[in-house]
């Protein structure tokens, strides 16, 4: 049997991490869905039919299968439902890790398969030091890693951020402190700041703006606990290799009679913004 150009084409490997809160769930659901054009011609599919991983027949309910790939079309096909319809998608059960096959394409280099490895369960469960170790694993078996964490809303209360973000500052630490004199990681980080539509408007400003407003929130006095944790990364893997975006899955949002931030759709499309960027960078640093 012919092998086909998406299975010889080669497949990155990002793992995964999204801290409480921040939105992951509703990023690789929005990834999966129609939504307007992005400035900069970036763009991104789901691929629901991976190559060596034919979906079993039958209803999806009575499905038993352990694989991956297919417990991810399992969950992201309902959070999908759910997103389009206008509400907001269900947390990530916390269980193996998920995986995910996304199409990601620029004008300037094409269409790149990614593969996205879910492992924000770990995250959840494990301690600075067991983190550190699953670091590692991931380092040997992944091409980079995107970080996802949830952007405050201005004059917002920080605290329920500070224990997610410190405890993988201190996976980082850890990892700095094995390292000793070696040579810094040559390992491409993505943090993403999601959320970013409850401080400012992508109808309103382009990536410049946004990118000052990432910028200014940093460099706050006393600054937001994100701050050290980017500045770990940077000491782990070199300035080179570390980039933050602002993002936002929604893009534009309402706020439910339950206090819940609800999408906005347009023409039933998503008004997502820079919600490629950081995956398409990773990539390219690869």
């Amino acid at each position: 049997m012919p092998t086909s150009n998406a299975a010889r084409q080669h497949v990155y490997r990002l793992a995964l991490y999204g801290v409480r809160s921040s939105g992951k769930t509703c990023i690789l659901s929005a990834l999966s869905i129609p939504r307007v054009a992005h400035p900069e011609g970036l763009s991104c599919s789901w691929i629901e039919n991976v190559p060596g991983h034919p979906l079993p027949s039958g209803d999806p309910s009575s499905w038993t299968t352990r694989d991956p790939y297919h417990i991810g079309w399992q969950w992201l096909s309902e959070q999908r439902k759910r997103l389009r319809s206008g509400d907001i998608p269900a947390p990530n059960p916390n269980r193996d890790p998920m995986r995910f096959l996304f199409d990601f394409g620029s004008p300037d280099h094409g269409t790149r398969h990614i593969e996205l490895i879910d492992y924000s369960g770990e995250l959840i469960t494990a301690s600075a030091s067991e983190l550190a170790a699953t670091l590692r694993e991931h380092m040997r078996e992944c091409d980079g890693l995107l970080i996802l964490a949830e952007a405050p809303r201005p004059n917002g209360d920080h605290t329920p951020l500070t224990d997610d973000l410190d405890k993988l500052a201190g996976a980082f630490r850890t990892l700095l402190n094995e390292r000793g004199e070696a040579p810094r990681h040559e390992w491409p980080i993505a943090m993403l700041f999601n959320k970013w539509d409850r401080r400012t408007n992508a109808n309103d400003e382009g990536d410049g703006d946004a990118a000052d407003s990432l910028g200014e929130f940093l460099g706050q006095s006393p600054p937001p606990p994100h701050s050290a944790l980017l500045d770990t990364i940077r000491n782990a893997v070199g300035s080179d290799n570390a980039y933050s975006f602002p993002v936002s899955a929604f893009g534009s949002h309402a706020i439910r009679d339950d206090g819940k931030e609800v999408p906005l759709l347009n023409d039933g499309r998503l008004q997502s913004f820079a919600l490629e960027d950081g995956f398409v960078w990773v990539a390219q640093q690869c």
